[in-house]
């Protein structure tokens, strides 16, 4: 979990510690979203998983998992996953699910059981 490289000289007003917050790889400034969101509940924020459909292979958007119980740093703890909003030139790294939303957090819809 690598957060933005900030300057020393950057105050402890708000918007400050909002960049500060940001993680690499979030679409925008962390904490320009809907308050009390997090990344975890963004339609952007998933892993990629190859499914073969056929003879052909094709990526899906796939949930990120659990660590085990044992894990020795975070036990039960969500893995981290990438924002997928397509930004040009923005860093392809996984960011935590604990990350505050940005700007363009868009909600999860509900997996309807059909």
């Amino acid at each position: 979990m690598v957060h933005v490289e900030v300057s020393p000289k950057l105050k402890e007003d708000i918007a400050h510690l909002a960049i500060a917050a940001t993680h690499v790889g979030q679409a925008h400034i962390a904490g320009t979203g809907p308050s009390g969101s997090t990344c975890e509940q963004c339609a952007f924020w998933h892993l990629w998983k190859k499914v073969k459909v056929g003879d052909e292979v094709r990526e899906v958007p796939a949930d990120a998992g659990r660590f085990s119980a044992r894990h020795k740093e975070r036990p039960g703890e969500r893995k981290d996953a990438l924002c997928n909003k397509p930004i040009l030139n923005k860093a392809r790294r996984k960011i935590p699910a604990s990350a505050v939303a940005c700007r363009f957090f868009d909600p999860k819809q509900p997996e309807s059981k059909s």
